[in-house]
């Protein structure tokens, strides 16, 4: 249900179980990260960061060069892809608005 982000010469997908990083320019798969979850948010990039967030509302933070970086349990199921806006991420849950980033 996601779709893809690209950006830099590389695109990144969420599938079947796997954040893929693609080069645009080759076509070949530069790496594949497992992750966990059913995801209907598209992953969003951020600098040299990648967000994939799934239905169960587990955050995947992971870096452009395929390593992950944090991994955070939301509270709350997720659906929609999350909004980035001055070094600010936003995400819906099924029952609140969060804000990510530094005040």
């Amino acid at each position: 249900m996601s779709s893809p982000v690209g950006g830099d010469g590389r695109c990144y997908l969420l599938a079947g179980g796997d954040l893929v990083c693609i080069d645009t320019a080759t076509g070949k798969e530069k790496w594949n990260l497992e992750v966990e979850g059913d995801f209907w948010a598209s992953p969003v990039l951020a600098k040299d960061r990648v967000y994939a967030i799934s239905r169960k509302g587990l955050l995947y933070v992971v870096s452009t060069a395929g390593r992950k970086l944090d991994e955070v349990q939301l509270d709350g199921s997720v659906e929609a892809t999350p909004a980035l806006v001055e070094g600010r991420i936003y995400i819906r849950t099924g029952n609140r608005l969060l804000c990510l980033g530094r005040p």
